[in-house]
């Protein structure tokens, strides 16, 4: 998970500010060509007002329209005006990757290793800086809404039960199952700022994509049952990855290439573009 994006950019005026710094033709054509953005696959300079111009550099680039990342534009840009101090706030982010774990498993339900996986994101967030979690090792239904103001997560995670008709099983106050209807947990991500993706590590989770994808840049989930091990497997590829600073599709990838080489199968793992 990069550390810049889109949606940090335009909350914090960043297009305005290379609009102003980059407002002609000739400059805009050679922060590009410093970036490596070809300038034949992006509007003509002087076809658009500054401001959109680079609202609309920007978008491309955040969608995988080129391989950079917008912290690598930032950078370029920071070479011209090394003394803005807004320009070197930008390009620093927002601090890591902010990543959500929730997990549950209820009492009286089928017994879920959580604690290994538990431990691998641990492990695995501790020894890099592109990446920090939090995780709630045994989620109660109420404790949903803090864990997401006071974290404000890019990633939500989800590891635990998931029920073929697309239910999500959190806890109640006594440790039992407590199903979580999708609409509502959906409604529950309006409280984040910037979520980027929704991670649900467990088994027949797809039937919460659909009514997620309008709250994330993705939804990852599984559209067969899925095991400790393999559930392990992707978790730890798929965190490695973006604490090097890998994208969501890459991060995913990562996740697959661990489950295969364990003998997991993959073909029921599912990424699914969002529309937020």
């Amino acid at each position: 998970m990069g550390r810049v994006t889109f949606r940090q950019l335009r909350r914090e005026g960043a297009f305005a500010l290379l609009g102003t710094l980059f407002g002609d033709r000739s400059s805009c054509l050679a922060l590009l060509e410093d970036a490596g953005v070809p300038a034949s696959s992006v509007p003509p300079p002087d076809s658009l007002p500054p401001e959109q111009f680079w609202r609309e550099v920007c978008r491309r680039i955040d969608h995988g329209g080129f391989p950079l990342d917008l912290e690598k534009l930032l950078l370029a840009a920071l070479e011209w005006y090394p003394a803005n101090a807004q320009l070197r706030r930008l390009a620093a982010g927002s601090g890591p990757g902010r990543a959500l774990c929730l997990l549950s498993s209820p009492t009286n339900a089928a017994r879920v290793r959580l604690d290994v996986e538990h431990r691998t994101i641990l492990e695995i967030s501790a020894r890099l800086r592109n990446l920090s979690v939090v995780v709630n090792p045994a989620t109660r239904v109420r404790d949903i809404v803090p864990a997401l103001l006071e974290a404000q997560p890019e990633l939500v995670h989800f590891s635990g039960h998931g029920t073929a008709d697309g239910s999500l099983v959190f806890e109640d106050d006594a440790g039992n199952a407590a199903p979580v209807a999708v609409d509502d947990l959906a409604r529950s991500f309006a409280v984040l700022d910037d979520l980027r993706c929704v991670l649900l590590n467990s088994c027949y989770t797809t039937g919460y994509a659909e009514a997620l994808r309008s709250r994330a840049e993705a939804v990852i989930g599984s559209t067969i049952p899925l095991g400790d091990e393999c559930a392990t497997a992707f978790t730890r590829g798929f965190y490695t990855a973006l604490g090097h600073g890998g994208t969501l599709r890459r991060g995913y990838d990562a996740g697959l290439a661990e489950m295969g080489l364990r003998g997991c199968p993959v073909s029921g793992m599912r990424y699914l573009e969002g529309t937020a």
